[in-house]
């Protein structure tokens, strides 16, 4: 249950960037769009919890979209958001397992590295409130 978190956390943080034309870090055009690596570490429900997640996320304009998993293979979800600059308001769904639920955060990029926050909860039967930072490199 804590990777999913970690991997929620994750994908929002590495779809934040600024613009340019060259594709990847913060001088591309699109610096949210591609695949991100990091770490994702906080609380659930009080307990400090840490897990590797992916982002795969795609920025057209200011909309932000994508889908995470964590590196574990254990939960998975999608990301929705607004980009302004290199920085970035999401959206983090958990669809599996059965314990969905939605988080909410923000991350920046500079360069290549994505850094950000998340919290919310997600339901029962894990009934978790979640809170924690994210860390994570474009690939």
């Amino acid at each position: 249950m804590k990777t999913l978190f970690v991997m929620i956390a994750v994908a929002f943080l590495s779809g934040c960037g600024s613009s340019s034309s060259s594709g990847g870090g913060s001088g591309s055009s699109t610096p949210f769009s591609g695949t991100f690596v990091g770490t994702e570490a906080g609380t659930q429900n009080g307990s400090a919890f840490s897990q590797d997640v992916i982002f795969t996320l795609s920025q057209s304009g200011s909309s932000l979209t994508g889908s995470w998993t964590n590196t574990a293979g254990t939960s998975a979800g999608g990301v929705s958001g607004t980009v302004t600059g290199n920085s970035t308001t999401f959206n983090v769904t958990q669809t599996n397992p059965s314990c969905a639920g939605t988080l909410t955060g923000s991350a920046t990029i500079s360069g290549s590295t994505l850094t950000g926050s998340l919290s919310g909860s997600l339901g029962a039967p894990c009934s978790w409130n979640i809170t924690a930072s994210v860390v994570a490199a474009k690939q």
